[in-house]
């Protein structure tokens, strides 16, 4: 009964870690779309970083409250 038990949280845990896995790369993937996506339609410059594409949207977010 025990190694049922402890057998059916290990499967558990290993859909767990399989799924988190699985959205983290498509994440990765819807990204990686829309970068090249705002790339080609010149809203972002190519080959910018997170951290610059954050900073162009927390610019835009303050331009258009005031």
């Amino acid at each position: 009964m025990e190694l049922t038990v402890v057998l059916a949280i290990a499967v558990l845990v290993f859909i767990i870690v399989y799924k988190q896995n699985y959205i983290s790369r498509m994440e990765d993937k819807v990204f990686r779309a829309l970068k090249i996506t705002c790339e080609t339609l010149d809203l972002i410059k190519k080959d910018c970083t997170l951290e610059e594409i954050l900073e162009l949207g927390k610019k835009s977010s303050k331009t258009k409250s005031k």
